[in-house]
């Protein structure tokens, strides 16, 4: 996000995950508004919702009496996709938009919504759709 905080208050530009979490984000620890413009809440709300679909998840394939081991939630962090034309296959719904990850390059997030923004910002600005991390060459997310 890293200042697209701005526009996506506005309004402009926002995944349609951002409004819900920068109203929780002001209900339940007051930071609101300029507080999210630099992008480390959403970051770290991101790999929150990692780490807690990919524990859930791998909990409901065990059984109630078991926790998850390390070994589990990789398995299931592997298998949250984003497929081509942005479909979601138990991909991540984060603040920053749908985003998911492949084996392929080192499980870094594929398909992560990442704004691009020019500054100083020319008159009549309108923000850019956001560049999508590790896409393939045909601009879709890689399955």
């Amino acid at each position: 996000m890293f200042l697209a905080g701005r526009d996506w208050d506005l309004g402009q530009g926002a995944p349609a995950q951002f409004a819900p979490f920068a109203d929780a984000m002001a209900e339940h620890t007051g930071l609101k508004g300029a507080a999210l413009d630099d992008g480390y809440a959403i970051t770290h709300y991101d790999a929150f919702q990692v780490l807690a679909q990919a524990v859930a998840e791998s909990k409901s394939e065990l059984g109630r009496l078991q926790l998850p081991s390390e070994h589990d939630v990789t398995n299931t962090i592997r298998n949250m996709r984003m497929l081509p034309d942005d479909i979601c296959q138990g991909c991540v719904r984060g603040a920053s938009g749908d985003f998911g990850y492949t084996a392929g390059n080192g499980n870094w997030p594929v398909c992560k919504p990442v704004p691009v923004l020019e500054f100083p910002r020319p008159k009549g600005y309108t923000p850019p759709k956001p560049y999508l991390t590790h896409q393939a060459r045909s601009g879709a997310c890689p399955g």
